[in-house]
C-alpha cells in the first residue's frame, strides 16, 4: 500500500471532531477547522475553515476570537492584537 505525505500542522491549530484531512495538506498556524469538515486544500494561517469541502469562513485571532477585518487589516476586539493579511494568511502586525 502506498502512502503519501502526512498533513503538516502549524502551531496552535484547533481541529474539530470528525474532520478529514487529505494527504500532504498544510494547516497554517492558528487555524481552526470546524467539526465534520473535509480539508482538501492548504489552509492559511489564522483561517476559520468550515464545510465539505472546507472553505474559508473568516479569520481568527490567536486568542480564539473572530477577527473584524477591514481590507487587508484586521483587529481582535477581545485582546487588541492587530493583523495584516499577507500571502499565506493573516499575520500579527
Amino acid at each position: 500500500r502506498k502512502t503519501g505525505p502526512i498533513p503538516v500542522l502549524g502551531h496552535d491549530v484547533w481541529i474539530g471532531s470528525g474532520v478529514t484531512i487529505a494527504r500532504g495538506i498544510r494547516i497554517g498556524t492558528g487555524a481552526i477547522i470546524a467539526a465534520g469538515s473535509v480539508v482538501t486544500k492548504d489552509v492559511p494561517d489564522y483561517a476559520l475553515m468550515i464545510g465539505n469541502p472546507a472553505r474559508l469562513a473568516g479569520w481568527m485571532c490567536r486568542c480564539g476570537e473572530r477577527l473584524k477585518q477591514k481590507g487587508v487589516r484586521a483587529a481582535c476586539e477581545a485582546c487588541g492584537v492587530r493583523y495584516r493579511k499577507e500571502r499565506g494568511g493573516m499575520r500579527p502586525a
